[in-house]
């Protein structure tokens, strides 16, 4: 059975992983051929979860500046809707420790 291309799992595609790649770090940028791929076998929140755990490894350890410069990627790119859930998705997983932080970047986000 092949895939329904309007399915909402294609939202998060390539164009998505490459916006996100652009200004976050060249290394990032260079995985992204790599990264895409994977998305084909994989359901929404899946691919999700993988941009958002690909980003932890390019951008800055320290959570507030990561967080800014994740935010600061967004507006560049213009990102919206289902496009910001991956940037959402990291927040989420990494800012349990710095509350205040994640709670700004969430309400920029929307």
């Amino acid at each position: 059975m092949s895939d329904n291309e309007s399915a909402f799992k294609n939202w998060i595609n390539s164009t998505v992983v490459y916006k996100y790649s652009l200004g976050i770090d060249y290394k990032f940028n260079k995985e992204f051929n790599k990264i895409s791929k994977q998305l084909d076998s994989l359901e929404l929140r899946d691919r999700v979860r993988l941009i958002a755990t690909t980003l932890k490894k390019y951008l800055p350890e320290d959570f507030p500046k990561a967080v800014k410069q994740l935010l600061k990627n967004s507006i560049e790119q213009e990102m919206k809707s289902f496009e910001l859930w991956p940037a959402t998705e990291f927040i989420q997983i990494y800012g349990l420790n710095h509350i205040d932080d994640s709670l700004d970047a969430i309400f920029l986000t929307n």
